[in-house]
């Protein structure tokens, strides 16, 4: 069955453990380093995050830089000045993500006494939090072992493991069969670094156009690689 026909709705145990042995091993010399991947403290992970949607990370560091030098925990934020807030985040466009940002931090100290909640059911309460973010704060601040199905992950799923055509354009919102499926690939042992590899090599290999297949380290039984490899 050609590349772009396979479907299923399992990942195979053995595709994924190769997977992770070998994107592991890449990892070791392509490791990104982010300011927010030097905290586990679950409000600065929870802001960094809010920051990343649909923005660039290299846009996002000295915003975010500067933001946890104003407003180190929720209690500061809670009392920022709003037009103060919006200059900072100017340079990341969507204007109201600064309201959003001083509305949740105002929730977080009136209901969670300034804490940003350490369970995913939590974290999926809160305005603005979907499954992603709250799957990145689980793993990112807490180590746990939970699914970061942004787009990028969904397009290696559909391209590695047969989950979708490879081609096909980013989806507006990711199934929850993705999730699950994002979620079995992740490893109990070492969950946050694995995610941290994952998310590197979507971003450095398996990129949306053009990918780098050439240097791929799981191109030898990627299904996909010869659909890219045939456009020169």
């Amino acid at each position: 069955m050609p590349p772009t026909a396979q479907r299923c709705t399992r990942v195979d145990p053995n595709r994924v453990r190769w997977f992770r042995q070998r994107l592991r091993r890449w990892h070791r010399n392509h490791f990104r380093t982010f300011p927010w991947r030097q905290t586990r403290d679950p409000y600065a992970v929870l802001v960094a995050e809010l920051l990343l949607h649909q923005t660039f990370a290299r846009k996002v560091i000295p915003v975010y830089q500067e933001l946890m030098r104003e407003y180190p925990d929720a209690r500061h934020l809670a009392g920022a000045e709003p037009g103060y807030v919006e200059g900072l985040l100017l340079p990341l466009g969507l204007k109201r993500r600064s309201q959003r940002l001083i509305a949740l931090a105002n929730l977080l100290v009136r209901e969670h006494e300034g804490r940003v909640p350490s369970d995913e059911a939590g974290l999926l309460a809160l305005p603005g939090v979907g499954p992603y973010t709250a799957g990145a704060v689980c793993t990112f601040a807490h180590g746990r072992r939970a699914a970061i199905a942004d787009t990028n992950v969904v397009r290696i799923l559909k391209r590695f493991f047969g989950l979708g055509a490879p081609e096909s354009p980013p989806p507006k919102s990711v199934s929850l069969a993705m999730r699950e499926a994002a979620l079995e690939i992740v490893p109990r042992l070492e969950p946050r670094s694995f995610n941290f590899a994952l998310l590197d090599f979507a971003a450095l290999v398996c990129t949306h156009y053009r990918p780098r297949c050439a240097t791929c380290p799981v191109r030898a039984r990627c299904p996909a690689a010869g659909v890219f490899a045939s456009r020169g």
